[in-house]
């Protein structure tokens, strides 16, 4: 029987973390001989590192937003690597739900499914994304299976609790996970159910 390949999205604003999650997320879920493709949909300053770009099973594909993704490319790579995973680090401000209407279209379903939709949130401007930006915020939190909310060691316990509240509000299913930018986003990580069962 055919495998379709997982899609893990990985959704936020520029500079929220979502390749420092990428990169946590990969070291701690790997497993060995595992065919992995990256489709970075944003030119951010963060990088995959150079641990997992050596690594002969894991490719990384760049791209300047969402819209440059295109059907034929998008086939051609995954028909050509047959990965076991495909991980798309989506660029926030592009719509969520053309994405996935891009990756339930009639022919890119054949091979693919969505298997996960995390969201990366900054403490640091969430309120002020949520105020002045709230369209195109809220699709990625009211979508999400996981929601990190990073840099928390740079606001108190009330900003972060508040953010948490209105992101419970908006979506009752999710998990939530405070983390530091990137240094504690391993050890938040392994303790999260939803990742532990990819582990």
């Amino acid at each position: 029987m055919f495998r379709r390949t997982g899609v893990e999205i990985v959704t936020g604003f520029l500079g929220s973390g979502k390749t420092s999650f990428i990169n946590s997320f990969l070291k701690i879920s790997k497993k060995k001989n595992e065919e992995i493709i990256i489709f970075q949909c944003e030119k951010g300053k963060g990088i995959i590192s150079e641990e997992l770009t050596s690594d002969k099973n894991i490719v990384v594909k760049q791209f300047a937003s969402n819209y440059e993704l295109k059907e034929n490319e998008f086939l051609r790579a995954v028909k050509f690597y047959a990965p076991n995973r495909l991980i798309i680090e989506s660029n926030g401000v592009c719509s969520l739900d053309k994405l996935l209407l891009f990756l339930n279209s009639k022919q890119i379903k054949k091979y693919v499914k969505v298997t996960a939709i995390i969201t990366i949130i900054d403490g640091c401007t969430f309120n002020m994304f949520f105020k002045n930006m709230a369209s195109l915020i809220l699709p990625n939190i009211q979508a999400a299976d996981l929601i990190i909310v990073s840099n928390c060691s740079k606001i108190s316990e009330a900003i972060a609790k508040d953010i948490i509240d209105k992101i419970k509000e908006l979506n009752f299913h999710a998990n939530i996970l405070k983390s530091d930018f990137t240094y504690t986003m391993i050890d938040s990580l392994k303790n999260c159910s939803i990742i532990k069962k990819k582990i």
